[in-house]
């Protein structure tokens, strides 16, 4: 049979016609595989068979399409987020190396879109489950119920449990006595108290102090803070988390030195001086000078 016929710059080249071949068979017109045979038995055409070969051919190049019309072509479709098919399954490679190009781009892009999408969902998930304001406060402290704070109501008692017990003693000894003397002076006032010490106070302390120590904290009064940690900060912040008042004569110039806001405001603005006389207990009717609040308003939280 008759040879394909070659590619000239991407248009179709018609079979050249063999005049000198007389031995053909008759038969009827037939189509090849690129081209129509529109010659006679006597290896003649008409003008008539001419114009049908030329039309066919004019219309077999229209139909190809070249290098820039699929560029185009493929530029219009990615628009539309459609999956673009591989040139190797439609045309030749060859001659659309670039339209290659321009679809792997294409899903490239599209990658780069859901993964970029699924990282914003990723970091708007991670920062809706992030606590909202952090402070070192509640990092290191946690109650379910949360903190409650009625306004016009008495403010908590938290009492440096060390601080008091050796002032009651001028500080020859730790004395558990001064300590609930101290817890019954508010407790008579109506406060709610809870008092912070080492757990080597107990361990240290007479058999009949430590059963006092034991009472103490089984009615939730007395509150341990870990071995070889600092007990003052405990109690502020605790106090810190309940807007409470810290019965103490220390200034906490180390707590003040680590620069957290809550604890800061809380020696300087709830912090309750005292003194003592024997077993007198006594703390100042004007606990933030001679202008300040009065004793009575300073144990209470205030009105907004």
């Amino acid at each position: 049979g008759p040879q394909p016929p070659p590619l000239v710059g991407g248009s179709f080249a018609p079979p050249a016609h063999n005049i000198h071949n007389t031995n053909r068979p008759q038969s009827a017109p037939r189509v090849g595989d690129m081209g129509t045979n529109f010659l006679r038995e006597d290896n003649t055409e008409t003008d008539e068979d001419a114009e049908l070969r030329l039309a066919l051919e004019v219309s077999k190049q229209e139909t190809v399409m070249d290098f820039e019309s699929r560029t185009q072509l493929a530029l219009q479709e990615s628009s539309k987020n459609y999956e673009i098919l591989s040139v190797e399954d439609t045309c030749d490679r060859d001659k659309d190396s670039d339209f290659t190009t321009v679809t792997h781009q294409r899903r490239q892009h599209n990658s780069n879109n859901s993964t970029g999408s699924t990282t914003t969902q990723q970091q708007s998930t991670a920062q809706n489950n992030q606590p909202q304001n952090i402070t070192p406060q509640s990092l290191s402290s946690y109650n379910p119920e949360g903190e409650k704070i009625i306004a016009g109501s008495l403010r908590l008692i938290v009492i440096d449990g060390n601080n008091v017990g050796w002032a009651h003693t001028s500080h020859s000894y730790f004395s558990l006595r001064g300590v609930n003397i101290c817890v019954e002076f508010f407790q008579k006032r109506g406060h709610e108290v809870v008092v912070f010490l080492p757990r080597g106070v107990y361990n240290y302390a007479s058999p009949e102090d430590k059963e006092t120590l034991t009472v103490m904290e089984k009615m939730k009064i007395l509150a341990y803070a870990p071995p070889k940690c600092y007990d003052d900060l405990f109690s502020i912040k605790y106090a810190a988390l309940r807007k409470g008042i810290v019965v103490s004569n220390d200034n906490f110039k180390d707590v003040k030195a680590k620069n957290i806001p809550e604890y800061t405001e809380q020696v300087v603005q709830r912090r309750l001086g005292f003194t003592w006389h024997e077993d007198t207990f006594m703390v100042p009717d004007d606990p933030h000078g001679r202008d300040g609040l009065s004793l009575e308003q300073f144990l209470k939280h205030p009105y907004k």
